[in-house]
């Protein structure tokens, strides 16, 4: 199993190409797109690629939905996190940030949720490749496994 984690870390294409979405499942998220279990691993795509992945309130809620509803899937042996090659999650979105004032952050409580993640028991690996600033490292490194890729275009 961990082998192809490891595949999917490396190759994007590899993902695209074995992906099966779930059709209802692909209309409920906006930020998100879950593959279907396959040998006992589920994918979960952060979709933001205009904001590169950065976490909004919105794709927190959907990731703790879809982690969640995961988890209660006995087909599920693990859940693969990933993000774009560009981008595993720059962070918290701070466009949606600089709206509310401070009594509204203070009041919300607004990072109570991004913790969720953690509670989830069926074994969570971060597939990162791209950036994983701020928020987006914290939640690669609140998944169980992290397995990192090389960025190619540092190389060209």
């Amino acid at each position: 199993m961990l082998a192809r984690c490891v595949r999917f870390a490396r190759n994007p294409a590899v993902r695209a190409a074995n992906a099966r979405w779930f059709s209802a499942a692909a209309s409920e998220y906006n930020t998100l797109k879950i593959a279907a279990p396959e040998d006992g691993v589920a994918v979960i795509t952060l979709h933001r690629p205009q904001a590169l992945n950065a976490l909004c309130d919105e794709l927190i809620s959907e990731l703790n939905v879809a982690t969640k509803s995961l988890d209660r899937d006995p087909a599920v042996k693990a859940i693969v996190i990933t993000g774009s090659e560009k981008a595993f999650a720059a962070g918290a979105d701070i466009t949606e940030m600089c709206e509310r004032t401070y009594m509204e952050t203070f009041g919300s409580n607004m990072f109570e949720e991004w913790g969720d993640l953690a509670k989830i028991k069926t074994p969570t690996i971060a597939a990162v490749r791209g950036f994983a600033l701020g928020g987006g490292c914290e939640l690669a490194m609140s998944c169980d496994i992290m397995i990192a890729g090389m960025l190619s275009f540092w190389f060209e």
